[in-house]
């Protein structure tokens, strides 16, 4: 049985993923779903571990405003 409120929820978040900075989007979801480290991120992406973190903070700060907006 498929679970419509769930689906939907998940459609928002992947609408509201694709309207973050490419870096920020990378970042968290190389963080998230990828399950590397900061460290892990930083050496793959060639930035220091502080940015890895400012762009993962950063992203998600602005999914929450876009979700709790109702957006997309």
């Amino acid at each position: 049985m498929i679970n419509a409120p769930s689906e939907a929820a998940g459609s928002r978040v992947s609408e509201a993923l694709m309207m973050l900075d490419m870096e920020q989007r990378n970042v968290l979801l190389a963080l998230h779903y990828g399950r590397l480290t900061v460290a892990e991120v930083a050496t793959q992406f060639g930035m220091s571990p502080a940015l890895v973190s400012r762009h993962a903070l950063a992203a998600l700060r602005t999914l929450r405003r876009l979700l709790d907006q109702g957006a997309p």
